[in-house]
């Protein structure tokens, strides 16, 4: 595989449980990747709880989190939560790994809002993970017990009382967006607003990476190949083993990138209920989401 020499960081965005850790966990093989793992996650890192889900115009300027993403794409954010899936011999060290050479990977969930304001200033090879919004619901319903009985997906609620975001996107859907106590319908929503953003943004950042969760799955080797290529990463074996691995063997747990891949895409079809499915997709569809976003 022929590479081109590319050193920017790499930035893997997608909502929750759109399989991003799967994603994050092969690109984490490559030779010489320092992998920071969910760096705005508000329940583990203290310095997220202001900037996660933060939306930013492209002009906007805010010292702190410019500072945050400073930190982290020069590899000198010293967080254990964050630094805690680095393979060999960065897991190794602590402290600041600036020193060291080697590409910073990022991988996070609560990055969709500020990709494009990130992209501006930092310029990383942006990849975004998308999966069909009922895969996500089941899976969300299945790991997040308590957000799915309340019916409250607070992520939602924290792009409504954003006024920039409703001013700059959201605000034609303002009525809808106010949403229900109902878990699925909810999500739908949220699943809607973030890739309604997404969409009007990818004009202006032809350069970001869309793609599939179902394609990964339906043929992973294939799928890891070009993009490995297209970011210039190295293959080794232990990126065969890990997609090999990962295919084969189901773990059974929620946050393990260990799945039978060829059947996830269809799972939720036999298991979520059909209304439940279709309060999912009402919902999503209220956005014209791209058809490449939902088609499984």
């Amino acid at each position: 595989m022929s590479l081109k020499t590319d050193k920017k960081p790499i930035l893997i965005v997608g909502l929750p449980r759109s399989g991003t850790t799967w994603l994050a966990s092969v690109m984490n093989t490559a030779k010489g990747v320092k992998y920071f793992y969910e760096p705005f996650n508000k329940d583990h890192v203290a310095a997220a709880k202001d900037h996660w889900l933060k939306y930013l115009r492209d002009d906007d300027e805010d010292p702190e989190f410019s500072g945050l993403w400073q930190c982290i794409f020069s590899g000198r954010l010293n967080d254990d939560w964050v630094k805690r899936k680095m393979a060999w011999p960065y897991n190794r060290l602590d402290g600041n790994l600036s020193f060291l050479p080697g590409r910073v990977l990022v991988k996070d969930v609560y990055s969709t809002m500020s990709l494009s304001w990130i992209s501006k200033r930092f310029s990383p090879r942006v990849v975004i993970i998308t999966r069909h919004p009922c895969a996500l619901a089941y899976s969300w319903a299945n790991t997040f017990e308590k957000t799915r009985q309340s019916g409250r997906i607070e992520a939602l609620e924290r792009l409504i009382n954003q006024q920039k975001l409703m001013d700059d996107f959201l605000s034609p859907f303002a009525d809808c967006l106010r949403g229900q106590d109902d878990f699925f319908h909810n999500l739908g929503l949220f699943y809607g607003a973030n890739h309604f953003v997404l969409e009007k943004q990818r004009v202006a950042n032809p350069d970001w990476i869309f793609i599939r969760h179902e394609d990964l799955c339906k043929n992973p080797l294939r799928a890891y190949q070009n993009l490995f290529e297209n970011l210039s990463l190295k293959w080794t074996s232990a990126t065969d083993s890990l997609i090999s691995r990962s295919t084969s063997i189901n773990s059974g747990k929620a946050y393990s990138p260990f799945r039978e891949s060829a059947k996830e895409p269809e799972k939720w079809k036999n298991q979520l209920h059909k209304a439940d499915a279709e309060k999912v997709l009402k919902a999503t569809q209220l956005f014209d989401v791209p058809c490449d976003f939902i088609e499984a």
